[in-house]
């Protein structure tokens, strides 16, 4: 292992582009200056490779980012420093991941775009005011049960 080094400007392009200039979590389109190299284990638990290997990094936005850094920093895992927990938990791999942060769990981001589909997310979320839910909750039921049965 190495200490902590620059990424070169060219290494961080090239992965922007692998990625399409998407958030590896939330698949939002950035430009490169927005996204951040970010190691897919934290430096903190794994230190750094000698080789520097873009399947050890993923470009995330900085909201990401940040929500990354406290899930990790508030994580069990952030003191045992076990690399293949962070390989499995969605923060480590956001495409198939076992858990968040040790915590069984899943998550789905959606964004609406364009009139048409922030039409369709405004008729969604006034239902779930109507019904006393949160639009994530009234999601869940319809997934749940999508004939209202």
């Amino acid at each position: 292992m190495v200490g902590r080094r620059a990424l070169p400007k060219a290494f961080k392009e090239s992965l922007c582009a692998q990625w399409s200039y998407r958030c590896a979590v939330c698949n939002g389109r950035f430009t490169t200056r927005e996204l951040q190299a970010d190691h897919r284990v934290p430096y903190r638990v794994s230190g750094e490779a000698l080789e520097l290997a873009p399947e050890d990094f993923m470009p995330l936005c900085p909201s990401c980012n940040r929500a990354k850094s406290w899930a990790c920093e508030n994580c069990p895992n952030w003191d045992r420093r076990i690399p293949s927990e962070c390989q499995t938990c969605l923060w480590g791999s956001p495409q198939q991941y076992l858990h968040v942060a040790t915590i069984p769990e899943r998550r789905l981001h959606l964004s609406w775009s364009g009139n048409d589909e922030v039409d369709d997310f405004e008729k969604l979320s006034a239902r779930a005011r109507a019904e006393e839910a949160t639009v994530a909750e009234l999601a869940k039921r319809l997934i749940r049960n999508p004939k209202g049965e």
